[in-house]
């Protein structure tokens, strides 16, 4: 079986003359789905000033997944930057097969709240976007509310998923806190929205919790 690696991405922008950093950080847990080896992997990159986070999991490696049996997985974000921040996460699963297609693997499908469950917690909202917002501010050195404690494979996946291999990837962005509460307006908006206040719900209500937190 070939073992795949992802690595993360990270970028930054300019924004009102202020450094901001989005921070791509990849945690992948690679689980072999029907009795096989298991193996973790975790990848890191910082960059830029003062905004810098860092995924932190309470992960015991089980050898096995199976179907509709929960594998505990605690994973929250440190704020190991110097100033407040917001933080939004994509959570990418992904089971490849291990029947091949000629010589490709088979990617098969593994959308969270289908193929794969997590229990996102309260303190985390899906935007609807691809990502999942903290609705807090993260002080320096504190740590997000859990985002999920485990993992799950629904029952009844067809023969193509017995023996293939099963990861998450965790991309995090992260942005300073400042804006205008008087205007409405975040660093945020304009780093992961274009500048543009959302209209409709549950963007509306994410942008709402984060100006209330803004610091001008």
């Amino acid at each position: 079986m070939r073992k795949r690696k992802l690595t993360s991405i990270w970028r930054s922008r300019l924004i009102f003359l202020l450094p901001i950093v989005f921070i791509g950080l990849c945690v992948g847990s690679l689980v072999v789905y029907a009795a096989m080896t298991l193996q973790e992997q975790k990848e890191n990159q910082f960059q830029v000033g003062n905004v810098e986070t860092k995924i932190e999991e309470v992960f015991t490696k089980p050898t096995t997944i199976k179907p509709t049996v929960a594998v505990p997985k605690e994973v929250k974000i440190k704020n190991t930057g110097t100033i407040k921040q917001f933080v939004r996460v994509m959570i990418q699963p992904e089971i490849v097969s291990s029947i091949t297609s000629g010589s490709n693997k088979l990617i098969l499908s593994s959308k969270i709240g289908e193929e794969v469950g997590l229990d996102i917690t309260g303190d985390w909202v899906s935007g609807n976007d691809g990502y999942y917002y903290y609705t807090k501010a993260v002080e320096p050195t504190k740590e997000t509310a859990v985002l999920f404690n485990e993992v799950t494979l629904k029952g009844g996946l067809d023969r193509f998923y017995t023996g293939g291999t099963f990861q998450i990837v965790l991309k995090v962005e992260a942005i300073h806190c400042h804006g205008s509460k008087a205007d409405g307006t975040g660093a945020f908006q304009e780093a992961w929205w274009q500048g543009k206040k959302p209209t409709a719900a549950p963007l509306t209500t994410i942008n709402t919790a984060l100006m209330s937190a803004v610091e001008e």
